[in-house]
């Protein structure tokens, strides 16, 4: 291994991707392109991310505009919250939406309808924004949303698919927050946590153009299976209150939609840190974005063959691969009150593990919390299966029954949850020797 300790070195890599999409390096920079107005300014950080985002925009805001100025509020996961000196938190359900989700949203909407064209909507947004925002077409009740929340949680929908059913069946996501805002300059930074970083597809989109349609979301359930509430089927099939369209004349001016922090940003800078230790990196084209015991299965056959793309990967070397996988729970499954933990980069983890047992490893959540798991990333080496094995532990079994926090917990190759004020989503990680 060239002296070269590969668990320290992945663990190096996690921690370069995850400060490089830090709140501390991306929020500064983008405010300080913000133009002066002669209204007010009035914020929104929406995510699982926003209180470490508001900590960095309240204290430039404060120093650059002054408090009279700005005014706003952070929405993010009950306990996430963070010391804030003029913006107001709330807390919201996440994974699972509650009742506080669409509080939250119901505000945000009335707040930005005191703005005028002279005024400006500046918002914050990570991942994690469409369940803390969910609030209910007119017509539908925040159970039936919950229902198709949960369905797509359970069905394996990839992001993109989730939340076009997401915007058709809401009244805040879909361009509908900048549509409430009347006229006012309209500027959004995110941290993009899907892939191709498109703006309707974050957060599902409150201060984006949507293009896709109520079809495509009756499509979204009838290719996935989805089982609908009949409120829901029957506002699909009525169509009524679409989202924001792009020819809309709200995008022609005074917009602005920028992605500051995307999960290529983390895999570049993961690289770097490998090249610095003399090690190869190659970022993988291919993204991360179907079921997530496939795409750890086919990680590691490519690791273990040591080809790629039809070129030999010479060691030392990293493979790296980023996305968002999906992990598709039976209909019977007991769901969060059961004794099963999980997500979905323990999954992929466990699958990894089965297929090449010798290898080392890491997949990491770099907003650091996977699931229900309570882990931040798993770590995986030559001696992780050998103490499973030494326990009695069958990783397909964990991973069959959607268990991989007790099987990672009891081989020591987790990494306790942690919020990093980020959200990116995976990286995967695969040290090939030499």
């Amino acid at each position: 291994m060239t002296g070269i300790n590969p668990i320290l070195l992945m663990q190096g890599m996690s921690a370069a991707a995850i400060e490089a999409v830090s709140p501390q390096n991306t929020i500064p920079k983008a405010l300080a392109t913000l133009e002066r107005t002669s209204g007010r300014t009035l914020v929104m950080c929406i995510g699982k991310a926003a209180a470490q985002m508001a900590q960095i925009a309240e204290g430039i805001l404060l120093d650059t505009i002054g408090a009279d100025n700005f005014s706003g509020y952070v929405v993010t996961k009950h306990g996430n919250e963070a010391p804030l000196k003029r913006l107001k938190t709330i807390t919201a359900g996440h994974p699972r939406a509650d009742l506080d989700s669409a509080a939250a949203a119901e505000l945000l909407l009335k707040e930005a309808g005191t703005l005028g064209p002279n005024d400006r909507l500046l918002v914050l947004m990570s991942g994690g924004a469409s369940a803390l925002t969910l609030l209910p077409a007119d017509g539908l009740t925040f159970d039936d949303v919950t229902v198709v929340n949960d369905e797509l949680l359970r069905g394996g929908v990839p992001i993109d698919g989730m939340n076009t059913l997401r915007r058709h069946v809401s009244r805040f996501n879909g361009g509908r927050l900048a549509r409430a805002a009347n006229g006012a300059d309209i500027i959004t930074f995110a941290v993009s946590d899907v892939p191709g970083d498109r703006p309707e597809i974050i957060g599902s989109g409150p201060t984006a153009p949507d293009a896709t349609t109520f079809a495509d979301a009756k499509k979204v359930v009838n290719d996935y299976g989805l089982s609908m509430p009949q409120n829901v089927t029957d506002h699909l099939a009525v169509a009524s209150d679409e989202s924001v369209k792009p020819n809309d004349a709200l995008w022609r001016s005074k917009y602005r939609f920028e992605v500051i922090a995307s999960n290529r940003h983390a895999l570049n800078a993961a690289a770097e840190y490998a090249r610095q230790q003399g090690v190869t990196p190659i970022i993988m084209d291919e993204v991360i974005a179907g079921d997530a015991a496939a795409e750890a299965q086919q990680f590691a056959n490519i690791a273990r063959t040591r080809t790629y793309k039809g070129q030999i990967i010479q060691g030392p070397a990293v493979l790296l691969r980023g996305g968002e996988a999906v992990v598709k729970l039976p209909k019977d499954f007991s769901g969060p009150n059961s004794n099963q933990r999980g997500g979905r980069i323990g999954h992929a983890a466990l699958s990894y593990l089965i297929h090449d047992p010798d290898a080392f490893a890491g997949f990491v959540a770099t907003d650091g919390s996977d699931g229900t798991s309570g882990h931040s990333a798993i770590f995986l080496a030559p001696n992780t299966m050998q103490e499973a094995v030494k326990q009695g532990l069958d990783p397909l079994a964990s991973l069959t029954q959607f268990n991989s926090a007790a099987f990672f917990d009891a081989v020591a190759a987790s990494v306790p949850e942690r919020p990093t004020g980020t959200n990116v989503n995976e990286i995967y990680i695969s040290y090939i020797p030499v």
